[in-house]
């Protein structure tokens, strides 16, 4: 705890330290505040500058890695001003406004879009074993491995279907997926 806050003069108040992180495409900038702010005072800072290091931190090779480093320092700061009790005493200045809530702001958002952007874009095709149709296969014990069809394989996957009733009349064996059990393989041993 500290003597007050620096913008209003208000009890409590606690010493934080907020960033606000703008990447760029090799580097990024990013400023500071170490203060001892009040609550109210506190959110609004945090609000302000957590939404711009969630808009605009991410746009860079260096930058992406360090903006979860600028969103941590954010994080402990926010705990910190949460825990304090309202402000109370005559305000020597304005306070400041907390103004909207987080989810409210478009930081959150566009880190969602990006999150989901970058999720589809990293997954593998090896996610989904719908992968295997028409793919030669060897049957190992703990799991099914794609193989090239010149070397040696078990088979070749006919189908990926939910249920042995839907396995083509051709299929040889029907092989449950130990990692998704809801899935099964429809596979020809003679391919």
């Amino acid at each position: 705890m500290s003597d007050g806050c620096v913008q209003c003069g208000r009890h409590p108040a606690a010493e934080v330290d907020l960033r606000s992180h703008t990447g760029r495409v090799v580097s990024f900038r990013w400023t500071s505040l170490k203060a001892s702010l009040c609550r109210d005072c506190g959110m609004a800072q945090f609000r302000d500058r957590m939404n711009h290091t969630l808009a605009a931190g991410w746009w860079g090779l260096v930058a992406f890695f360090v903006n979860f480093y600028a969103i941590a320092k954010n994080l402990v700061a926010w705990r910190k001003l949460a825990g304090l009790a309202p402000p109370s005493g005559a305000p020597t200045a304005a306070p400041a406004d907390p103004g909207r809530l987080m989810p409210a702001r478009s930081g959150v958002w566009i880190t969602l879009v990006l999150g989901i952007v970058l999720a589809s874009v990293l997954r593998q095709p090896g996610d989904s074993p719908t992968h295997l149709a028409g793919r030669c296969v060897d049957l190992q014990e703990t799991d099914v491995h794609k193989v090239a069809c010149k070397g040696f394989h078990d088979g070749m996957v006919l189908r990926v279907v939910p249920s042995v009733a839907q396995c083509p009349a051709t299929t040889d064996d029907a092989v449950r997926l130990r990692r998704d059990v809801t899935v099964i393989l429809c596979i020809d041993e003679d391919r």
